[in-house]
Order: C-alpha cells, then sequence, then structure tokens
C-alpha cells in the first residue's frame, strides 16, 4: 500500500480497534468511568476521532522520508481507482471519496462509530422499559441513527456515482449495534434483536438498489431522449 492509502484507511482502523475495547470492556466492572456507560461511549468517541488525526499526521511525518515510487498499490482493489486520481483531491475530499466508494472501509468505520454510540445510547436509556413490540427505546434510537446515515450516504452516493459506501455503513453499524444490545441491555432477546436489524438492513438494501436502478432508468431515458436530436 501507498502510504496515502494507509493514511486513509487509518480512521477506520482506528475506530474498529477502539469501538472493539468499548464493547468488550464497557460492561465490566474494572471498567467504569464516572458517568458510567455513557461517558465510557463518549470517551471512546473522542479518542476514535483524536487518534484517527495523530495517526493520519503520524504516517504522513513518517511518509516524508520516504518514497513510495517502485512499491505496488492496493488502492485501486480498496477504491476502485488508481492513485493518480486521489492526488488531484485534498485530503479530506479523497477520504470522503474513500469511504464512499469503499464497503470494507466504511464499514470498518461504521462499526467503530456504532460501538461508542451504543455504549452512550444504551448508557442513557438502559433503565428505560422494553416498547410493548419488544425494542428497546435505544434499539429504536439507534436505528434512527442507521437510516439517517443511509439517507445521507444514498444522497451523496448517488451524486458522486458511489454504492459501496452506503451497504458497508448499514452492515457496519447494524453490526456493532447488535453487539451493543446484547452487551449492555441484560434484558435483550438475541435472537430477536438480530432478525430485526438483519431485516433493517435488508430493507435499507433493497431501497439502494432500487433508488440506484431508478437513477440508471432516468439516465437511460434521457440519453435515448437526446439520441435522435443529436443525429439530425
Amino acid at each position: 500500500m501507498t502510504r496515502r492509502t494507509y493514511r486513509l484507511l487509518a480512521p477506520g482502523l482506528v475506530f474498529t480497534a477502539i469501538g472493539v475495547l468499548v464493547l468488550w470492556l464497557g460492561p465490566t466492572p474494572a471498567f467504569q468511568l464516572r458517568g458510567g456507560l455513557a461517558m465510557a461511549g463518549a470517551f471512546a468517541l473522542v479518542l476514535q476521532v483524536v487518534i484517527s488525526l495523530f495517526v493520519i499526521t503520524s504516517i504522513d511525518d513518517l511518509g516524508e522520508r520516504r518514497h513510495d515510487a517502485g512499491r505496488r498499490s492496493l488502492a485501486p482493489a480498496l477504491t476502485g481507482q488508481r492513485d493518480a486520481s486521489l492526488q488531484r483531491l485534498t485530503f479530506p475530499q479523497a477520504v470522503a471519496q474513500f469511504y464512499l466508494q469503499s464497503a470494507v472501509a466504511m464499514a470498518l468505520f461504521a462499526f467503530g462509530l456504532a460501538a461508542s454510540l451504543s455504549a452512550i445510547v444504551d448508557g442513557r436509556l438502559a433503565d428505560q422499559d422494553f416498547t410493548q413490540s419488544g425494542y428497546h427505546p435505544s434499539e429504536i434510537v439507534l436505528a434512527a441513527l442507521l437510516v439517517a446515515g443511509a439517507i445521507f450516504l444514498a444522497v451523496a452516493g448517488t451524486r458522486a456515482g458511489y454504492i459501496g459506501g452506503y451497504f458497508g455503513w448499514c452492515v457496519g453499524f447494524a453490526f456493532a449495534a447488535v453487539l451493543g444490545q446484547e452487551r449492555f441491555i441484560t434484558e435483550t432477546d438475541e435472537g430477536s434483536t438480530l432478525s430485526t436489524w438483519i431485516r433493517l438492513v435488508l430493507i435499507l438494501a433493497v431501497a439502494r438498489v432500487l433508488l440506484w436502478a431508478v437513477v440508471k432508468g432516468v439516465g437511460w431515458l434521457r440519453h435515448r431522449s437526446h439520441a435522435p436530436a443529436a443525429a439530425v
């Protein structure tokens, strides 16, 4: 991988690593912060952002003494395009493009983010009762966050022409949310929770495919309608 690819992957890897620690240590008595689980989740979220920025900067500083020439890059497999195209963008633009394209990178980022958010939401709403439908209030909040992120990525991905990040977001976020519910809410029915989130992800996936088909269909119709005029 090139230095730039490592920098692009850094946020996803950092968010995932800290998210795993939150899911593992969050419910244990040995890991308790003042403010409880919600404070631990907020602390983890801050760490994810700060360490991501630190790692990105460190990779850039170390890379100034090295040359990437003659090294084979894995960026095309991860991003779907050559490094040269990313070099024409500013780094924030390259990050956005990278995560919109790559399902794996977005899944890593979404997993870590959802783990921290699960700790915050579950910690705040742990004392709430389940609804008559069998859903915990924290589960409803996390599902709303998943859908909100999916809508944003659907719009951004459609404009940019990318679809991978959308599916990575849905799978990564839902996976962490399920683990968070099982770890942080003791009364959770694991089978019911898993099936609920799988259904939600499938609904979002079908909706995205339908949106893609509609956009492609409209584009094809527009092209066809302009074709005779261009021929004349």
